[in-house]
């Protein structure tokens, strides 16, 4: 029940009292490695990576062969700026036989995040058609402009963890529309935290 009001929450765009749904689930059931995925999600929407990172690092100790976990602390580590270690995060990840298209574009985001416009592209014609690949090439450049200006003190962060789910919400959307696959570990039922409509819209608004 925990589990489910956090994930909820996360959708909402209430990711201060997710926190407190996911500790409660993770207090009823320690070695549940899906509350720390929620709780690593959590501090990852308030901003707060460094401790997203150690979650999912617990998590993977509990749970080594999932790549939900694999792949959001790549993400983490991306929305952080440490493009280096995303990379080797995310690339570990798509090499795994359990990897999907949505695993493989989560790389390319990151990858194009990071500037390599070459590799992103590689690694996105891998499941999506050729116009795809350019939209989202057009969409990296957008985000890397954002990451740039949140680094200099610009704006909070929040717009850019926003975008990055925009960007992974469109590249598993595409995927999706090209060739469904198979379920796997990233994407069982209970497993997988969708990004809804309303918090993409937040992206948009405002935020103290």
């Amino acid at each position: 029940a925990h589990l489910v009001l956090g994930r909820a929450l996360i959708v909402l765009d209430r990711p201060d009292d997710a926190l407190t749904a996911f500790e409660a689930a993770r207090a009823a059931a320690p070695k549940d490695y899906r509350a720390l995925n929620g709780l690593g999600i959590a501090r990852d929407l308030i901003g707060d990576h460094g401790m997203a990172q150690a979650l999912y690092r617990d998590g993977l100790a509990l749970a080594p062969d999932s790549i939900s976990l694999k792949s959001n602390l790549g993400l983490s580590l991306a929305l952080a700026g440490d493009f280096e270690q995303a990379i080797d995060v995310l690339g570990a990840a798509a090499k795994d036989p359990a990897a999907t298209a949505r695993t493989r574009q989560n790389l390319a985001l990151v990858y194009g995040l990071s500037g390599d416009t070459a590799r992103a592209a590689a690694i996105g014609r891998l499941d999506l058609t050729e116009a795809q690949v350019t939209s989202n090439l057009k969409r990296y450049e957008v985000l890397r402009s954002l990451t740039d200006k949140a680094r200099e003190g610009k704006f909070s962060t929040w717009p850019m963890v926003m975008a990055l789910l925009r960007a992974k919400l469109d590249a598993s959307r595409s995927s999706a529309a090209k060739a469904p696959e198979p379920q796997s570990d990233g994407n069982k039922a209970g497993e997988r935290l969708e990004v809804s409509d309303a918090l993409l819209r937040s992206l948009e608004r405002p935020r103290r």
